[in-house]
């Protein structure tokens, strides 16, 4: 195990905001933030953990003492356990057939009856931790959203824990536009909600192709979900959509940063002729300033974010000096601390929260291991 202490610079007093009608405020909960981080392996014992695509498709119990990762390869689900950190089990899923899971799974989650609900391509069900399938979600027959087929609704559908709602990011790509689907199962029913501060990333999309290879870049826009919300970010701007699925209620939260610009400003082609052209305009991109995902952790009632903003290549090597920054929010999403983090080299990847403490996966020597960050402030 290794730890390192960092030290945390950050201006004593900052502005906050939320939508239009919210007025900044001052204080930072991080004026005093130090962290540390242990790093720790995960012991296979004679098994092996396929970390050919890192961490990949992965899901934590609810009681956060499991974390199931799906091996795609091996047709396998890997049960680690973070409290002993040893791989306790691996359950065997088979591909085809009445339990197939398909040759692609884009996403997995556990329900609140702790079945696992797995996301592939034009397949969406729910199984047991033994492989067997107990339910298969028909999109086909959901009113509201006539129009829209399994491949524009995406890949990564997300399923409410209690299983009676879905929720996907359908693309216009003609017109440049993205919504929110919302998916009532119980009732068969869907709608689509515009959330048009999210489509600031898609102004940072780029594509090259020439013959069988194509360069891509491109700015995310993710969903979580927290318990009855569902949270809309996007790496290209600092904006935050929270749609209660209960109330049927949809909340923008626009925030004034005083550390970093609040969005990317400077915009990049919408098609590139060359290589080098598609390089120049991805270090438009890259030069500008990108937003994480919200962590939440759930025993401290708050959000947390990871900024970065990478500086040019290293000669002709990839590497990259970059200035990174951690934004915190309370449980309503009022941002109360913001702070420049030195020691940092990439957002952390795969990231959770466990027991008050950020967990993100590491790769050692082809071993599975966490970056374990502990937040004093």
């Amino acid at each position: 195990m290794r730890k390192i202490i960092y030290l945390i610079f950050l201006p004593m007093i900052f502005s906050c905001g939320g939508n239009s009608s919210e007025k900044a405020e001052s204080g930072n909960i991080l004026e005093k933030l130090t962290f540390t981080v242990d790093t720790v392996v995960v012991n296979p014992g004679d098994k092996i953990i396929n970390l050919s695509y890192g961490l990949g498709v992965s899901a934590l119990s609810l009681d956060r003492k499991y974390l199931y990762q799906l091996d795609p390869i091996n047709t396998h689900i890997n049960a680690i356990n973070l409290d002993q950190l040893v791989l306790d089990q691996q359950y065997p899923f088979e591909e085809e057939g009445p339990n197939g899971i398909g040759p692609l799974i884009f996403e997995m989650q556990i329900m609140d009856n702790e079945e696992l609900y797995l996301c592939g391509y034009d397949s969406y069900g729910l199984y047991t931790l033994q492989g067997e399938k107990v339910k298969t979600f028909n999109l086909n027959e959901i009113e509201g959203i006539e129009g829209l087929d399994n491949f524009t609704l995406g890949p990564r559908i997300k399923l409410s824990r209690n299983g009676k709602f879905m929720f996907s990011m359908p693309r216009d790509r003609v017109e440049n536009t993205i919504e929110l689907a919302v998916i009532d199962l119980e009732t068969k029913s869907g709608k689509l909600l515009k959330i048009p501060a999210m489509e600031k990333a898609l102004d940072y999309n780029l594509e090259f192709r020439m013959g069988n290879t194509t360069q891509f870049y491109g700015d995310v826009i993710s969903i979580s979900l927290i318990e009855d919300l569902v949270l809309i970010s996007n790496s290209a701007n600092n904006k935050v959509y929270s749609y209660d699925y209960v109330k049927d209620s949809l909340y923008l939260f626009d925030y004034d940063f005083a550390l970093v610009p609040n969005e990317k400003d400077k915009p990049i082609k919408k098609e590139v002729s060359s290589i080098e052209e598609f390089r120049i305009e991805e270090q438009i991109a890259l030069g500008q300033i990108y937003f994480g995902n919200l962590l939440y952790d759930s025993g401290n009632n708050r959000f947390f974010r990871f900024g970065r903003i990478l500086g040019p290549k290293v000669g002709e090597s990839q590497t990259r000096a970059g200035e990174y920054f951690l934004f915190v929010f309370d449980k309503e999403l009022k941002l109360i601390g913001e702070a420049r983090l030195e020691g940092l080299k990439n957002i952390p990847s795969s990231a959770f929260f466990k027991d008050g403490k950020l967990w993100s996966y590491v790769n050692m020597d082809d071993e599975l291991g966490f970056a374990v960050m502990d937040f004093k402030f």
